[in-house]
């Protein structure tokens, strides 16, 4: 029971900080792509096939994957903004 509890409550405060909120991720990747990062071609290629992906499942109401897609953008973003 208390383990329940709290995987519920953690699921509660991760979704609260917009971890599988794909709308939220949206503006994450908006807010790096304007920190104009230098993106290998790869990367680009990378960034725009995950967030083509993750809109479209959006559109399909498929948040789960959506979210998953976004994430692997940002994730390439965010990896490019650490080596700049």
């Amino acid at each position: 029971m208390k383990r329940s509890l709290i995987a519920m409550t953690l699921a509660a405060a991760l979704s609260a900080c917009g971890a599988d909120d794909p709308n939220a991720q949206l503006d994450k990747i908006d807010k790096l792509l304007a920190e104009n990062r230098s993106l290998t071609s790869t990367q680009v290629s990378q960034v725009t096939e995950s967030v083509a992906n993750g809109k479209r499942l959006l559109a399909e109401g498929n948040r789960k994957e959506a979210s998953k897609q976004l994430a692997e953008a940002i994730k390439v973003l965010e990896k490019a903004s650490d080596a700049y």
